[in-house]
């Protein structure tokens, strides 16, 4: 909504002062603005008024107008910016004052990060997606470590948010910070991964790690890979859990029996694992013309084992990743991998977040609810 127009239509206001009442005048003229930006008068995103222009409109002091406006800034339902004036916040059409769960506009963001994570785009997401809604989102880097990430959420809590996005270290959270958590946040939506424990229901959103490793195991099958071994990585989490099911459903498909000595794992993480189970993939006396990795750090050492044992990929053995990191196209061979969308991924468990303190914000039940995010089969050279 343009200024002028703004201007416009305050010059009629000015009866809503009653300078007679005991109720200060700056509290009544934030109160009659703050009505306003609640009917929707005022765009989010739009140029407010200046001091100047109110002041005259209502017939007080411009000392009047900046209590007032401190009185909807400190609501969160305006917003300054220093050179360019004051402007409504997004997502202020809500009403966040008068809630019982929404009180702080923001939401904490517990995973790990690091340079070049491969989570970057989902954390851009997560924060384009909160910022439209108008909240802040506060990060918090638990450096896949549950220790750290115990003192971590604990800064968050104390700091209050309204909702924590989660995505715990790949060995899975501390239970008992799990507990607290519940309690202590109306609304968790854990991201990619969770372990199973019995007595705690969570939101969650994830990529479709199920039909990711069905997809791969129909691919090779298709192109005549019989004996496929499948690299576990040691972690106790709902991911690992399904691509497992998702590998040994797809043989079962295609009319091949799965056998445990075709699963691998060791007590080392991604590329580490990857290098050990080439190792006694070599060594076994199955004939092997496939592995499936559970991620793509996983298939590179499978691959650099492989090569250095002088074993052609893939025309001796096939090999497959699952996540499409970056390092997918720069090993050589490509990587034959499941592309998951994480930006997707960030947007859908915000919307998730929101929707539940909505729910609750408005007195109905808010029901655990469970989201997978479609996943992409992308075929390179190494399969």
């Amino acid at each position: 909504m343009a200024v002028t127009a703004q201007t416009t239509s305050l010059k009629t206001k000015n009866t809503i002062i009653d300078r007679t009442s005991p109720i200060p005048l700056y509290y009544q003229l934030a109160k009659s603005l703050e009505k306003d930006i609640m009917e929707g008068k005022y765009q989010p995103d739009s140029k407010f008024p200046t001091d100047m222009e109110l002041a005259k409109s209502f017939d007080v002091s411009r000392i009047t107008v900046r209590q007032a406006l401190n009185e909807l800034i400190a609501k969160d339902l305006l917003v300054r910016e220093r050179g360019r004036g004051t402007f409504v916040r997004p997502g202020a059409k809500l009403p966040l004052h008068e809630s019982r769960i929404i009180k702080y506009r923001r939401l904490g963001l517990v995973m790990p990060w690091g340079p070049g994570t491969f989570f970057a785009p989902m954390l851009d997401a997560i924060e384009d997606a909160a910022h439209n809604k108008g909240f802040h989102v506060m990060l918090t880097n638990n450096r896949e470590n549950p220790e750290i990430e115990i003192a971590k959420v604990r800064e968050l809590l104390n700091h209050g948010v309204d909702g924590v996005l989660w995505m715990c270290p790949t060995k899975g959270p501390n239970y008992s910070l799990a507990k607290k958590l519940m309690r202590s946040v109306p609304v968790v939506v854990c991201i990619d991964r969770f372990p199973d424990f019995p007595d705690i229901d969570v939101n969650l959103v994830e990529a479709d790690n199920y039909d990711g490793m069905r997809q791969i195991v129909k691919h090779l099958t298709d192109i005549g890979r019989t004996k496929i071994a499948f690299i576990r990585e040691p972690l106790e989490v709902n991911a690992i859990f399904e691509r497992l099911k998702g590998f040994t459903d797809g043989l079962k498909e295609a009319g091949i029996e799965f056998k445990d000595s075709w699963m691998f794992t060791s007590r080392k993480l991604f590329r580490e694992n990857g290098e050990i189970c080439a190792q006694k993939i070599l060594k076994s006396d199955e004939q092997f013309d496939a592995i499936c990795c559970c991620t793509d750090s996983t298939a590179i050492g499978v691959i650099h084992t492989l090569r250095n044992a002088g074993v052609k990929i893939p025309e001796q053995i096939a090999v497959t990743g699952f996540n499409d990191d970056s390092i997918a196209i720069a090993v050589r061979p490509q990587l034959t991998t499941v592309q998951q969308d994480v930006a997707a991924i960030g947007r859908k468990a915000v919307e998730l977040l929101l929707e539940q303190l909505n729910k609750l914000d408005t007195g109905k039940p808010a029901t655990t609810t469970k989201i997978k995010v479609p996943v992409k089969l992308v075929v390179r050279e190494s399969a």
